[in-house]
């Protein structure tokens, strides 16, 4: 096999524990030659940098690892079930249809080392809307933990998802937005995906191209908080001092209809009304299924939980960190918790960075609203946003935003593009900071941008990826990615015809089987962001050329 394994990354501690991650003291800055050469890369983006503060690289492989799943009877029923609309899904979940089943793993195609036959495991559907597709997204987990493509530094789990990459016509949008958001979240120890694209098969079947990537969970090398399924009694531990995992989930009444995840809510500071940086208010109202005229404000737990008493602390928290938050920014009133965080008081002689610094990992928060900014993800309002709180004595019991995810409608997903993708829905506009409407909300987003000491950490932040070539990279990894990706991509578009792709823009639509073309909308699109971005955030110089 030409197969070529081009890793650079670092461990992903996560030790929460501290204030502070210990930055690299040692600055290196350099080009390095691609793994796939060729003339056909944008101009200026034959090569990728190298700078030690961010030093995450993705597997860059010339062909595509295989992983064949076989089940034991060597049905393909688990990957074909028949799903039409939401109640749909949840009633399959609910009556345990959509469970794992048996299945043996072969991974080939790749490095020896990497290569492994007949490994026990367990495989089932994942997701919700992504279970309407034909092409199906998947939950793998090993019986016993193993490393799996090198992924995480070779750091040994049971769990990985297999994403099928079927809303996204280019192939590259959920690998672009992890990669960037992998960048800033390791500089500030904390956990993002790692990710490498396959080749699935299933019962030796031809599946498509699928992206494997980490599972979110509660681990010392993914999300390292307190895992509560080690305190004793094991299984029974219902104190509230220990770590939590959360979603911020539209779905959340569905998951409580059907008894499915444990799930919590806050009032948002009693629907206290918001402002976006353009000037437009919004308040939150109602709680119905699709949320219409009002924000998701369901909480469902990824993480094991054992009592009501979690469940209740968890709101009572959470909803308390908001109000401190929106206190600080729109009254200029200053709150703290109480010594036993059952409620709030007044604080004396405190800021508002210093009341809301008590409370959140600001960095956290910077680098997910930048991230949002750059990939303008259609589903900010809705899900797919984690939040990390570790309550345990070692922990730093700061709501934390965690585990970037699901990012195939972003990138200007529904706009109307030329044949550049030079125009189109957020390019020159920010996005997560005024996306405030009756509708399509997501509260968290409209606080700390009405702080100056909030905006100037992103600046510094956006100012130091410019510099240290994350941009870069991640317009030069469209590009190699394109180039190992167009040798696969028809087939699986043999596989799995067009008519999935119809909300795509025009363009997409038209040349839907072009890799290349639609990996240049992406390029130009992003690009685009970028530069704009640069005029709020950076120097306000155009930091790349649009062809």
């Amino acid at each position: 096999n030409d197969t070529t394994n081009n890793t650079k990354t670092t461990k992903n501690n996560n030790d929460n524990t501290s204030e502070e991650k210990t930055k690299p003291k040692e600055i290196i800055i350099e080009e390095r030659d691609p793994v796939i050469k060729s003339d056909e890369y944008h101009t200026g983006f034959d090569k990728k940098i190298y700078s030690s503060l961010f030093p995450y690289e993705p597997t860059v492989r010339t062909q595509l690892p295989k992983i064949n799943i076989s089940t034991p009877d060597g049905s393909n029923d688990f990957a074909t079930m028949s799903l039409n609309y939401m109640g749909d899904i949840y009633t399959a979940k609910k009556e345990n249809r959509i469970k794992y089943e048996d299945c043996s793993v072969k991974v080939s195609n790749c490095e020896s080392n990497y290569i492994f036959d007949n490994v026990s495991g367990l495989i089932k559907l994942r997701g919700n809307a992504s279970c309407y597709s034909p092409k199906k997204a998947f939950s793998l987990k090993f019986n016993e933990k193993r490393t799996l493509l090198g992924l995480n530094n070779n750091n040994k789990f049971k769990k990985y998802v297999l994403d099928p990459l079927y809303y996204d016509p280019s192939f590259l949008k959920e690998s672009t937005a992890l990669y960037l958001g992998k960048q800033m979240f390791n500089y500030d120890n904390l956990f993002t995906s790692d990710t490498t694209p396959v080749e699935l098969y299933i019962n030796d079947s031809y599946w498509g191209v699928y992206l494997l990537k980490e599972s979110i969970q509660v681990n010392k090398n993914r999300v390292n908080i307190d895992d509560i399924e080690k305190r004793e009694p094991l299984g029974k531990y219902s104190g509230i001092d220990t770590g939590y995992l959360f979603e911020y989930d539209g779905y959340g009444l569905l998951e409580e209809e059907y008894g499915l995840n444990p799930i919590f809510r806050i009032d948002y500071n009693n629907n206290a009304p918001l402002k976006s940086l353009d000037g437009k208010t919004t308040y939150q109202a109602n709680d119905t299924y699709y949320h219409d005229g009002c924000m998701v404000n369901e909480f469902t737990l990824k993480s094991d939980i054992y009592s009501q008493d979690q469940l209740d602390f968890l709101s009572s928290y959470v909803g308390n960190i908001y109000k401190i938050i929106y206190e600080a920014v729109y009254n200029k009133q200053y709150y703290v918790f109480n010594s036993n965080n059952s409620g709030i008081t007044k604080a004396k002689d405190l800021t508002s960075k210093e009341v809301i610094d008590k409370v959140i990992d600001i960095n956290s928060f910077v680098d997910m609203y930048l991230l949002q900014e750059m990939c303008c993800n259609n589903d900010l309002y809705w899900g797919s946003q984690y939040f990390q709180l570790d309550m345990s004595s070692k922990g730093n019991k700061k709501l934390t935003f965690s585990s970037a995810w699901d990012y195939d409608w972003g990138f200007g997903r529904g706009a109307t593009m030329n044949a550049t993708g030079k125009s189109g829905t957020n390019v020159n506009t920010l996005y997560a900071a005024n996306q405030c409407n009756e509708a399509y909300t997501n509260a968290w987003y409209l606080l700390l941008i009405h702080e100056d000491w909030f905006m100037d950490l992103v600046k510094e932040k956006w100012q130091l990826i410019v510099k240290h070539g994350v941009l870069h990279n991640s317009l030069h990894y469209i590009d190699e990615f394109t180039l190992i990706h167009k040798n696969y991509y028809k087939a699986n578009f043999e596989k799995w015809p067009f008519e999935i792709y119809g909300n795509e823009p025009r363009e997409y639509q038209i040349n839907y089987d072009d890799l290349p073309k639609q990996a240049n909308y992406l390029f130009n699109w992003l690009a685009g962001k970028f530069n704009y971005l640069n005029t709020v955030f950076g120097d306000n110089t155009e930091l790349f050329t649009i062809s």
